[in-house]
């Protein structure tokens, strides 16, 4: 199921509408400051994970991607940290623009949670049971 960026949540506490791509494009603003673009044009990606909504996210095409990676980390409740995004194949950092990737209109950014863990089993000390 496809969500977009402007996705309504209800408050607890209030019952009123929030929406939390503003609040968080609000937070950005006054850590990063605003970005100022000789060329205007916008372009629409889509970040997606396995087994989880897809979101879309309007952005110029030479800002960084930061803004698109920690909004969707924010509406999944992910730890950004902890999740890789890919584009064609390739690791896309936060500096990264939609130009220096070669983006197009509507192209999917592909996230994953990074996996820790796991064991191996010494097959010396292994007894069936």
């Amino acid at each position: 199921m496809a969500v977009r960026s402007h996705l309504q949540l209800t408050s607890s506490k209030s019952k009123r509408s929030i929406d939390p791509f503003l609040i968080y494009t609000e937070e950005i603003t006054e850590m990063v400051g605003t970005v100022k673009t000789e060329n205007g044009s916008y372009i629409e990606l889509k970040v997606q994970m396995q087994n989880q909504r897809d979101h879309y996210f309007t952005i110029r095409r030479n800002e960084a991607l930061q803004t698109v990676l920690v909004g969707y980390c924010k509406l999944e409740d992910k730890e950004f940290e902890a999740t890789r995004f890919f584009f064609d194949g390739k690791r896309v950092q936060a500096c990264d623009t939609p130009d220096e990737l070669g983006m197009e209109e509507e192209d999917v950014i592909d996230a994953f949670q990074e996996m820790f863990g796991g064991t191996r089993i010494l097959i010396s000390h292994w007894k069936p049971a």
